[in-house]
């Protein structure tokens, strides 16, 4: 994501401590607060504490790319609202309506960020979507919570997670 895609995104993208509005300064995204954010190979990094799995792009044996390409239900696809692919892994879309999100920085991403804490406003998708996904998080009920409010009135979710499934790891598997 170049920082001509933040321009696209800036209106819908918030400071994941603060829920405020973010500005851009050169290559950071900065809060109301002042909270930063760096911008790494044109990818917001908006998680609350940064460590270094969420700067550096993944050896290639742990990164997700289960499909080929991502593309919204056809019933979805046709709308101008933005649209939100969360956990993607590096799956590739070519909607430009579509964000990418992932805990992640690769390649295909377009932001950086933790489904607890989605770093969007209120409102601001009408589809998100998220496969194997939930069954990885530390808090899948306030995830649940997060995708609840970034969802416009009329939105819709699509969430598939594992159920008779053995364990498939990285980077961990809790619920």
């Amino acid at each position: 994501m170049q920082n001509t895609r933040i321009n696209d995104l800036i209106a819908i993208l918030r400071c994941p401590k603060t829920g405020s509005c973010l500005r851009l300064e050169h290559d950071v995204l900065v809060s109301e607060a002042g909270e930063r954010y760096p911008i790494v190979n044109g990818k917001p990094i908006l998680v609350r504490q940064i460590q270094p799995l969420h700067v550096r792009p993944p050896e290639d044996k742990v990164i997700s790319q289960n499909i080929g390409h991502y593309d919204p239900p056809k019933e979805i696809a046709h709308t101008t609202d933005f649209k939100l692919h969360l956990g993607s892994g590096n799956v590739p879309c070519a909607d430009p309506m579509v964000v990418s999100m992932d805990i992640l920085p690769n390649v295909h991403v377009d932001v950086v960020a933790e489904a607890e804490f989605l770093p969007f406003a209120d409102n601001s998708f009408s589809w998100v979507e998220s496969g194997a996904v939930f069954e990885h998080l530390y808090d899948p009920i306030a995830a649940i919570k997060e995708v609840r409010r970034v969802l416009a009135p009329g939105g819709r979710m699509y969430i598939d997670t594992a159920f008779m499934q053995g364990y498939h790891g990285f980077p961990v598997h809790f619920f």
